[in-house]
């Protein structure tokens, strides 16, 4: 459904000008040279899908050269949202709905960041998207990279599972951050030595001496984030009886961590989520915030 409405509404002729940085008549005249009717009218004309990825692969390159102007209007834009995301925004008191999120130690403040809605788009809060713009600097150098070597296809699909990997980034290091503040509230900083079953100590052991001796630099001093999406797991499991007074159920737990795991490595290993494992997605998101205890 969310793909079929996608392609439904189409993509903008004034959008698709300001995107390539192109003229109306170019991109009519190349799409009509190519058979296709499209409206000449900016406030209202759209392309297809179709219409989309031949523009898209007839003027990649184009659009390459335009990049840092893209970027420096992207750093002074401001945020779009959805249709409707503003009416809910504003349909929520000031105080986040979802208190319960950032109890638990307040280690838990993605409720407050973001929405996760029916297409598992996530719609930030100003806080968080003027952050990503200051940050936008660093986005660019990221990025710095001639796109066009890419097919458009795995382009576009790439574009569309952007939003997935913001939920997996997310949501995977929230249960660190919720792991470690709770861990370290009652057992001191030195928690990992006691807390932490030997099996996953030893795994991300490994992990980290790997990292040494590559030239990829070494991401963290703290072994947590060296710890799979399984790991994070085994370690509620170890500890539930520290954990058992902020999530309700431990069989909820597990199932919910189970089920965005397999979810988790599909986005991972740059996979496309069908519509029915997008769904998943939310339930399994939406589950553990709503596991969690009041406190």
């Amino acid at each position: 459904m969310v793909e079929e409405n996608a392609k439904e509404r189409g993509h903008r002729l004034n959008k698709v000008m300001k995107e390539f940085n192109l003229g109306s008549e170019t991109i009519i005249s190349f799409l009509r040279g190519k058979g296709h009717a499209v409206s000449d009218n900016l406030a209202t004309g759209k392309l297809t899908e179709e219409q989309y990825k031949l523009v898209f692969a007839e003027f990649a390159d184009d659009k390459k050269l335009n990049k840092r102007a893209f970027y420096k209007e992207l750093k002074n834009a401001k945020p779009i949202t959805p249709p409707g995301v503003d009416a809910v925004i504003a349909a929520q008191p000031k105080k986040a709905k979802n208190a319960k999120h950032r109890n638990a130690g307040n280690v838990i403040s993605i409720a407050e960041e973001s929405k996760f809605g029916s297409a598992g788009k996530v719609v930030n809060s100003a806080r968080s998207l003027n952050l990503a713009n200051q940050q936008s600097n660093d986005v660019e150098q990221l990025v710095d990279l001639d796109l066009s070597l890419f097919e458009p296809n795995i382009l576009i699909d790439a574009r569309k599972m952007a939003d997935f990997y913001v939920v997996y980034y997310s949501f995977e290091n929230t249960i660190r951050k919720f792991i470690s503040t709770t861990l370290t509230q009652k057992y001191g900083s030195s928690w990992w030595d006691s807390r932490v079953p030997e099996d996953v100590k030893k795994r991300a052991e490994e992990t980290r001496n790997k990292e040494k001796d590559s030239p990829v630099k070494i991401r963290s001093d703290d072994p947590l984030n060296y710890t799979t999406f399984g790991d994070l797991t085994n370690i509620l499991q170890f500890n539930w009886l520290d954990f058992s007074g902020l999530i309700v159920s431990k069989k909820a737990m597990e199932r919910t961590l189970a089920d965005f795991g397999a979810l988790r490595n599909v986005i991972a290993h740059s996979c496309i989520l069908s519509k029915t494992d997008i769904k998943r997605l939310e339930v399994a998101v939406e589950t553990w915030f709503d596991k969690l205890k009041e406190t």
